[in-house]
């Protein structure tokens, strides 16, 4: 009688040391849950504040770019200008050596641009394409007319002085960009891109040669 009450005591203390153990490791299990949780939340917060600091400090760097161009047009629309090398003169600033000015007329075609002398004649295929650019705005990256080098510029319509419609554009190589506004932070451990409202990726972090689209970047990445 004695040992099976002893046995009885033995079975119960090992089912309460199950029991606590189980109820300990649960209890860990959902504080690592929580942990996690709460780590995620956190670097969620992080990213969302650092996503947040780069575009108003993109959103700057355009506005001070596209208010220059918006300044250039004012002078055209009220001045008379008579050649290429008078609107050269013009928009070859001393500090901007890297930045390429085209001045065109959308209605008879001819170019006229900071990295080349003589005015130019626009094939009828990239008059079309300029023709079709809504008032203003930022280009998605496309090949330059003379250069033959991936461009990111910004672009602005008016009216000649003479009644012409006109377009101004400034591009840069898209590596000038990425030196004067870096797209990497925390040590180069986040990297951050800008798309337009299709998904399509502008600018990249330097040395990253992905997908062109970042929906199919997200895809790839989650599968």
């Amino acid at each position: 009688m004695i040992e099976k009450i002893r046995k009885y005591q033995q079975t119960m203390i090992i089912i309460l040391i199950v029991i606590c153990m189980g109820m300990i490791m649960a209890g860990g299990m959902r504080y690592v849950a929580r942990l996690r949780h709460d780590l995620q939340v956190n670097a969620l917060q992080n990213l969302m504040t650092v996503t947040a600091q780069q575009k108003q400090a993109f959103d700057k760097y355009i506005g001070d770019e596209r208010n220059q161009l918006y300044h250039f047009t004012k002078y055209f629309t009220e001045n008379k200008l008579d050649d290429s090398k008078q609107i050269r003169q013009l928009l070859t600033l001393p500090d901007e050596t890297d930045a390429i000015y085209l001045v065109m007329c959308l209605d008879d075609g001819w170019v006229c641009g900071t990295s080349f002398e003589d005015i130019r004649q626009l094939d009828e295929e990239n008059l079309a394409v300029y023709r079709s650019l809504q008032d203003n705005g930022v280009r998605d990256t496309y090949i330059g007319l003379y250069s033959n080098t991936s461009r990111f510029g910004y672009y602005e319509k008016f009216t000649f002085s003479n009644g012409h419609q006109g377009l101004i554009q400034k591009s840069y190589d898209r590596s000038h960009v990425l030196e004067k506004f870096p797209l990497s932070f925390y040590n180069n451990k986040g990297l951050s891109y800008v798309v337009n409202w299709k998904g399509d990726i502008l600018l990249r972090p330097a040395g990253i040669t992905e997908k062109e689209n970042i929906f199919d970047l997200l895809s790839e990445t989650y599968q």
